[in-house]
């Protein structure tokens, strides 16, 4: 209701319309980025803050445990970076998965829903100008990097590792990370995302880091998309296949960096307070 007074010929009944079948236009482009910005700004960041503040009287600077210092930020940098061979192999494998004959209806609803997606997503990243990847930037990349790790990470495995192992919990928030973006045909690359960022908050402590490195994730694909489209790079991100050396190469560097993030995270001491210890408890 915000934005409709700066667009003409939109009215408030058209709005559905319009988000199903946006005009492929920089108008267009630019206001469902508004609404992608609204949605992530409030929901994922407005929203857990008045939780955090009015039902648990803490602070967002309460999610973490220890201070970080340059070395784990550049680490967890490094890995998003490293990891992108390995993941994109598995994005391939799983947007080329077959499933049985009983499932043919689920596969096909599916299908269709991750092409609408595919359509979306062609039309928000057909950016054609610098200061559009900046507003697509900090839409696409910096708010679901802090809002959706305040929560999957900050809230609901911060929770669940007071009920369960930690390691069940990552993995756990990390499935439903995936899975309320309801995209099957993605689920399984965003779930290994989000047990990535799962165990970077887990051994460091400090909610940055993950954010640091989901901002990374989207902004370094956007920022290739980009540059392909204006024909600075010649290979499309999305596409590229790489070789099984690579794929190899990619998985055993991420695994020594993560080694090294977790070596390096043991030397921090944590700042957990006696407040915290109890807010554990009461949560057991």
């Amino acid at each position: 209701m915000a934005i409709l007074p700066f667009y003409d010929n939109l009215t408030f009944a058209g709005m559905t319309n319009f988000i199903s079948n946006p005009p492929n236009n920089t108008e267009g482009r630019m206001l469902i980025l508004a609404l992608q910005g609204v949605t992530a700004l409030v929901g994922f960041i407005l929203v857990p803050w008045v939780y955090l503040r009015w039902f648990e009287h803490k602070s967002i600077a309460s999610l973490n445990e220890r201070k970080t210092s340059m070395l784990p930020l550049i680490l967890a940098v490094i890995i998003v970076l490293v990891v992108m061979p390995f993941m994109s192999s598995v994005i391939h494998w799983n947007a080329n998965l077959e499933l049985p004959a009983f499932l043919s209806e689920f596969e096909q609803a599916a299908k269709a829903k991750e092409e609408q997606l595919a359509k979306l997503t062609a039309f928000l990243t057909n950016i054609g100008s610098l200061p559009e990847l900046l507003i697509a930037t900090f839409i696409i990349a910096l708010l679901p990097g802090i809002g959706e790790e305040l929560i999957f990470r900050g809230l609901i495995q911060k929770k669940f590792s007071y009920l369960m192992s930690p390691h069940l919990a990552i993995w756990l928030s990390a499935f439903l990370f995936s899975a309320l973006h309801l995209q099957f045909y993605g689920l399984v690359p965003r779930m290994l995302l989000g047990v990535l960022f799962g165990y970077i908050y887990y051994w460091s402590g400090n909610l940055w880091l993950p954010v640091l490195a989901h901002f990374l994730n989207n902004a370094f694909t956007l920022l290739m998309i980009y540059l392909y489209k204006q024909k600075v790079v010649s290979f499309d991100i999305q596409t590229t296949n790489y070789s099984t050396f690579w794929v190899v190469l990619s998985l055993i560097g991420s695994a020594a960096l993560l080694w090294l993030l977790y070596t390096q995270t043991l030397k921090v001491p944590s700042t957990q307070n006696q407040e915290d210890i109890h807010y554990a408890g009461e949560n057991n």
